[in-house]
């Protein structure tokens, strides 16, 4: 059993302590979440976990996988340093995954939901409410609704999402 101030961050001083606090309570975190998750299934419940904000960066993408994480994977497209390389890794351990966005600009916004619609494996509702933030900027991003198609995504225009920024 994992004890809670194991969770509590140090103070710290350098950039290595800062990472290795925050790798530290990374793993920390994901043992508490698959200890849970485990009794939760041993007592009987059926349930569903979704690992959302857990996937930042590539190390916690590599901690996840290597785990063997039975739930969803929530993944913000945005944020990943090389998004073709993290969806081959999704794709491959055969990950339940469900797309978000995570506060980007509609340039961003259209990127995302382009590896949303490329996924080989289950296709599942996305989470991209954040469109409404960019009104008044038609054509940047498709408006709110229940479902988005392809089709709706490449009528966004890159050029009038960009002039969006200024």
């Amino acid at each position: 059993m994992i004890e809670m101030e194991s969770l509590t961050p140090k103070a710290t001083t350098t950039d290595a302590e800062i990472a290795a606090d925050r790798a530290a309570m990374t793993e920390n975190a994901a043992e508490l979440r698959l200890e849970a998750y485990a009794s939760a299934r041993y007592a009987g419940a059926s349930i569903s976990d979704a690992l959302d904000e857990s996937i930042a960066e590539e190390n916690d993408l590599d901690a996840w996988l290597g785990r063997g994480w039975p739930g969803v994977f929530v993944v913000k497209p945005t944020l990943l340093v090389n998004p073709p390389r993290a969806m081959a890794r999704l794709a491959k351990a055969g990950a339940s995954v469900v797309f978000s966005s995570a506060l980007e600009t509609a340039i961003g916004f259209r990127q995302g939901l382009h590896w949303a619609f490329a996924w080989p494996g289950e296709a599942r509702a996305v989470g991209f409410g954040v469109g409404s933030l960019f009104a008044g900027s038609a054509g940047a991003v498709p408006p709110l609704v229940p479902f988005w198609r392809w089709a709706d995504v490449e009528r966004m225009n890159p050029e009038e999402a960009w002039n969006a920024l200024r």
